[in-house]
């Protein structure tokens, strides 16, 4: 079972506490980046870059097509990512995401 928040808690004395890190579960939509086609939608995981795309984490497929090995934009033909066992590398330059917060 996935958590959508986890706090670290860090003690300097008494008085003071600071939050070290927040994990939070975020919906993304990936778009190409030439055309701005809907690809896919990703729940991704706490923060940072959209690296790599677990295949079990992509909620919704819109377009887009495997290709050999890449998943390619099935409007332009941009390669989006390159396809692995479990995950897609993505290459950085050819997609575009915007998200929000997942409330539960």
């Amino acid at each position: 079972m996935l958590k959508s928040f986890v706090l670290k808690i860090k003690f300097i004395n008494k008085n003071r506490i600071i939050l070290i890190n927040q994990r939070v579960d975020i919906m993304l939509t990936i778009k190409c980046a030439k055309c701005k086609t809907k690809l896919f939608k990703y729940k991704k995981i706490g923060q940072g870059r959209v690296l790599r795309c677990w295949k079990s984490k992509i909620t919704r497929l819109y377009d887009g097509k495997v290709k050999g090995k890449n998943f390619v934009c099935e409007n332009c033909g941009n390669i989006i990512a390159e396809i692995k066992d479990d995950r897609l590398d993505m290459n950085s330059d050819a997609f575009t995401y915007s998200g929000t917060k997942i409330r539960k």
